[in-house]
Order: C-alpha cells, then structure tokens, then sequence
C-alpha cells in the first residue's frame, strides 16, 4: 500500500503541483486522464473519496487556526473513529514519508496543513480500497454459500448468511453501495423469507433492495409475488408494472400479472397479460392453463377447452390442465370425457385431492354412485394426512368439509367446517360452504345466516372473489326460494347476475 500511495501522490504533485489536490474538480479531471493506466483503481477509490470528503475541504478557509482545528477533527473521525488502530497508524506514518519526501523546509504552515488534508483523503480511499477488497472476497464466499443454501431449500440457513452478508457490507455501504450483492443479499433473503411463507419480512427485504438498485425487476417482481400471496392484488400488479418497464420481455411478468388481474375479476386484462405471454414465449404452457381459466370464467368453455389442450400438448404431464380441462367438459354435461381428464391428472399425480373431488362428482352425475363414493373416499384420505402435517390450517379443513358436502356427508361436513371457522372467523369460502351444507339438511335459516355472512366477508375483502360472491348470492336465493320468500330470492338473483350469472334451478353450490 505505502509504493502505491507515494507514487500516485508524487505523480499528481509532480505533474499538477501540489495545490491541485485541493481543488476537487481539478483533480477529477486529472484522474480521467489518468483512465486508462496502472492507477485505474486508486482513480476510482479517490473519486468516491473526494466526493465524501469534499464538504472538509479547507483551501478557500479564512482563518487559519479554524482551518487546522477543523483538519484535525477530520483526521481523528476519519482515522479513528472508523479505522482501527493499527491501520490508522500506518496511514499516519504514512502520510509523514510523503511529506518529508514532497515538502521543503521552506513550506508555509498553511501550505503544510493543505498538504495534510490532501494527502489524508488518498490515504483514507487506499485504505478503505484494500479493507473493501478484504471484505468482499468474505462477503463472496458468504453470498455463495447462502445461494447454496437457497438452492437446497434449507432457507433458515440461507436467511442466516444472507444477513450475514447485510450486516458486513453495512459497514461498508459508502464504499461497495453500488455492488450488485449488496441488493442481491436483501432479495435473497427475502425470496428465503417467501419461502418459508413469512411473506411480511420477504417485503421488507424486498424493499432494501429496490431502494439500494432502483431498477431492479427482480426484486419489484418478486415483491409483487409477496403481495399476490398476501391478497393484496392491487399492489402486486403495480410492483410487475413496474417490473414489466424496466424488463418488457419476460414472460412470468406477464403471467403472474394476468394471474392478480384474474384474481381481481378482470378477466380481460388478465387475457391481454396471457396473450402476451405465449406472444414472446408460444411454448409457455402455464400462460395457456391460465389463459383458459380466464376463458372458462368468462363463460367461453370453447376457448377454456382449446387453451387447456394448447398447454397439454406442451406438457404432457399438466395434471392442473387436465383438471381444469375435465371441469370445463363436466360443466358443458360431458361426463364421460371429463372423467377421463380426472383419471389422467390423477395418473399424473395420485395425491390429487381436488382430481379425485371432480371426478367422484362426474361419476355422481352419470348415477355411478359407488365410484363417486370410492373417489371422495380418497380425497378425504389425502385431506387427512394434510391436515395431520398442518393441523392449524383452516383451509384443509374447508377443503375436506366441501368434500363431505359433495359426499352426502353433511353431519361430518358441519364439523369440519365449523374448526374451520373457529381458526378462521372471517372465512367467507367456509361460511359458504357451511352453507350449502345446513342448506342440504334443509336448515334453511342457519344456511341463510351463513350465506349472508360469507356474502359480507367478500365484500370485505381487499380483493372481492367476484365468482364466488356471486354464487354465495345465488345460494341465498335458492334457500329464499325454498322458503317460499320470492321477492328476496329474485333480489339475490339478480345480484348474482350482476357480478356473474345464476340459475335458481340448480343445486347448491352451483
């Protein structure tokens, strides 16, 4: 450090004279020149450090001995106060060989203290130079091991490095705040935090890191996941904007944007969003499975179909396009081919839940009793060994309640439908289907309170489910019909059709 410290030095008095390094914009310009020669890092370094030095500059001071005072306070803050002791020793001493080497006898004491404050700030910048180099070959290795621990999905682990690499490179923010790492860190951490489904911390990291690189589309696409997972649709869609601006070619932007416009019920937007999609990337196969359930939510069945079959052929082992395929086939009456797409996506993935809940309702439709029951039979079983794994989870519960419904099981539904509630009270899917359940026991009354209510927690929500606030409706109305109350039932059709359609013909929870 010391050769290359009194070379540059030497070679910036020798050529410029001494005054111009106190002259910022002087030495700027002088170390442009210097671009392109063995000092290209020592020029880099000493930019960053007149630039946090520049407001200590002393050159045009008045008053001498305010002048020295201030220096000195520099020297101590910059030396001390940051740097331990050793190594301020050594940049002091080394300070001391140039000015015996560049200094004459004859040297004014204000030209002296010039000479110091110069001097000093190339010192502090070859310093901090070989303490940043230092640290971030460390931090590499950190960063590494972190991503390692992402990769093996062994996410404490990963937090726990990657915020080791935070608190690091904390120290050293002035020096590295333009190293891409130090915004990776923060996103990695908070993609771990994602993982692990702590989605509020993932946001927080996410943040740091838009505010370290503000044009980082990763970090905005993944904080907008984040949102998407909290629900808050509206927020998620305005982070993948801002990612789409900054990267307008990536297909999962346009994916995962079209999935919050769907969720928000604009079913439109969410199909320009898919059709952009499959317009950069024709072999997407997700963006064709999430254009059809647009489709299908739409009405369009046809189209639904059409994009179901385009992301199978794509992927012959979709079974989440299989099921959807098989619903659009059950709702158009054409059972027989909708069980096929059951039994394909359950061959694909045997642990299917949902699979074995549509088909033993196709099978129910086409009077196949035995084998309807045989199917829920089986989603009930993976249903209990989910809840077993998770058993504070409302949504399992939900999930086998509705099963029981579709079964005939109403009794068994209520219980499992009610431990729902009681870890979620604002469960408006829950509600609903306690519902259809008290309505099926022809308990029309507690099915109207429950309807009633899950009607009131969709609206509530940040996101309105605009499908299933209509059938919550359209359930209503059917158990007013029941009762005899057509003026309330009408009221409630109507509702429904305006946010989606219903027929009060139909059975419950259709």
């Amino acid at each position: 450090m010391d050769a290359k410290f009194v070379a540059i030095t030497q070679k910036i008095v020798a050529d410029h004279g001494k005054d111009t390094l106190l002259d910022s914009m002087k030495v700027k310009a002088l170390l442009n020149d210097y671009a392109q020669n063995e000092f290209e890092k020592e020029r880099r370094l000493l930019l960053t450090a007149i630039e946090a030095g520049a407001a200590r500059e002393i050159a045009n001071a008045n008053d001498l001995a305010a002048c020295k005072k201030r220096q000195i306070r520099s020297l101590r803050d910059d030396l001390f106060f940051s740097i331990d002791k050793t190594s301020a020793t050594e940049i002091i001493d080394l300070l001391a060989l140039v000015l015996r080497a560049d200094q004459s006898k004859s040297a004014s004491k204000k030209e002296t203290i010039f000479l110091w404050s110069g001097y000093a700030i190339i010192a502090i910048a070859f310093w901090a130079f070989n303490k940043y180099e230092e640290n971030r070959n460390h931090t590499s290795a950190l960063f590494n091991s972190a991503y390692e621990a992402n990769e093996l999905k062994d996410y404490n682990k990963a937090i726990e490095l990657y915020t080791q690499v935070i608190e690091l490179k904390s120290d050293w923010i002035q020096a590295i705040k333009s190293d891409p790492n130090y915004a990776n860190a923060y996103n990695n951490r908070g993609v771990a935090y994602y993982k692990l489904g702590d989605y509020k911390k993932a946001i927080v990291d996410f943040d740091r890191a838009i505010k370290i690189t503000p044009n980082y589309a990763y970090a905005y696409a993944t904080r907008g996941v984040a949102y998407y997972k909290l629900g808050d649709y509206k927020k998620a869609i305005v982070d993948f904007d801002r990612a789409i601006e900054i990267d307008p070619n990536h297909t999962y932007l346009y994916d995962i944007r079209g999935r919050a416009y769907y969720d928000l019920g604009d079913y439109k937007k969410a199909i320009v969003d898919f059709d952009r999609a499959i317009e950069i990337d024709p072999n997407y196969a997700d963006a064709y499975n999430n254009r059809g359930r647009a489709y299908y939510n739409s009405g369009d069945y046809s189209k639904a179909i059409e994009d179901y079959t385009q992301a199978i052929k794509i992927d012959p082992n979709y079974a989440n396009a299989y099921n959807n395929r098989g619903i659009a086939y059950d709702d158009l009456g054409d059972y027989e081919r909708a069980i096929v797409d059951f039994d394909k996506a359950i061959e694909i993935d045997p642990n299917y839940a949902n699979a074995y809940n549509n088909r033993g309702r196709a099978y129910y439709n086409l009077g196949y009793y035995e084998q309807a029951s045989a199917d829920y039979e089986q989603a009930i079983d993976d249903y209990d060994r989910a809840i077993k794994l998770d058993p504070n989870n409302a949504s399992l519960y939900n999930s086998r309640g509705w099963t029981y419904v579709l079964w005939g099981k109403y009794k068994k539904a209520l219980v499992d439908l009610d431990q729902a509630l009681n870890l979620d009270p604002n469960f408006a899917h829950a509600y609903h289907s306690r519902g259809d359940a008290y309505a099926y026991l022809r308990e029309y009354r507690k099915a109207i309170v429950d309807f009633s209510k899950a009607i009131h927690f969709f609206n509530k929500a940040k996101t309105i489910d605009k499908i299933n606030l209509a059938l919550a409706y359209c359930d209503r109305g059917r158990t007013y019909k029941k009762l005899g109350d057509t003026t309330k039932a009408a009221a409630d059709e109507k509702a429904a059709q305006t946010i989606g359609s219903c027929d009060l013909s139909k059975a419950f929870g259709n």
